[in-house]
């Protein structure tokens, strides 16, 4: 792993291109992006997301392992990850706010995101990835380790960690 030196700044990278600070009412600072937030993704049909139908049989135990229901490859990595350090519980956007019927639901749970962000311990991005079902490179099927980049504290509380060699597929994020 390499450490950055700590004049140098990832802010001079793309990849923080369009972030900026926001004060919110708890006193505690809020990061948005406008680019992001005008993101249309495609989600495969056969992907399973939270809708007002299936909202009671998500919430059961295990019901992420039930028959005909599929959690893409990245979802699963991450999943993997939490349990690895010890973690229980993961927010996942897909099936933690509702996809479909009710807008006004939606919107009020898009609205919260910054809030759910900004409290996460970590958050796992899969930036370079095409689509969901690719999964998390590091993990499985991706022989070798890669040199890494770390930087602290771009964020209060945060870390990032990137490839060295990591090609960002922003074309899914800037439509």
């Amino acid at each position: 792993m390499i450490r950055l030196r700590s004049d140098l700044r990832w802010g001079i990278l793309p990849l923080m291109k369009g972030w900026k600070e926001y004060n919110t009412n708890d006193g505690q600072p809020s990061y948005h992006n406008e680019k992001m937030n005008k993101t249309t993704s495609t989600r495969p049909t056969s992907c399973t997301h939270l809708t007002s139908t299936n909202k009671v049989a998500l919430s059961r135990a295990h019901s992420l392992e039930a028959e005909g229901v599929h959690i893409p490859k990245t979802i699963k990595h991450a999943i993997e990850v939490v349990q690895a350090i010890g973690e229980r519980f993961m927010w996942v956007d897909q099936l933690c706010v509702p996809q479909e019927g009710d807008e006004q639901v939606k919107h009020a749970n898009i609205q919260r995101m910054g809030h759910i962000y900004n409290r996460a311990l970590f958050t796992i991005v899969a930036g370079d990835s095409l689509h969901a079902d690719e999964g998390l490179k590091g993990l499985h099927g991706y022989p070798g380790r890669e040199k890494q980049l770390m930087e602290d504290g771009i964020i209060k509380n945060t870390r990032m960690v990137l490839p060295t060699r990591m090609e960002l597929n922003y074309e899914a994020w800037e439509e």
